[in-house]
């Protein structure tokens, strides 16, 4: 698959800053799974066909993806 130029550096860029920062490891391994919607969330756990309910059981109004967590959901804002 072929990557546009120009967005494949802005992604090497944004890429190289992201390791670069001045923060633990742990904070920047954080930072990507973040970023690229990889950690264990209730979604994830589904598609693996792990659990069934992906109710995010703090507000019980979506399901428990990275962008509900971090962005959208009310209790955590």
């Amino acid at each position: 698959m072929d990557v546009p130029r120009l967005q494949h550096t802005s992604l090497f860029t944004f890429y190289t800053n992201l390791w670069n920062i001045n923060v633990p490891g742990k904070i920047r391994i954080h930072l990507w799974k973040v970023i690229n919607e990889c950690m264990l969330m209730l979604h994830n756990l589904q598609l693996r066909r792990l659990i069934v309910n992906t109710t995010y059981p703090v507000c019980h109004e979506k399901e428990e993806t990275v962008s509900h967590l971090f962005r959208d959901c009310k209790f955590t804002q």
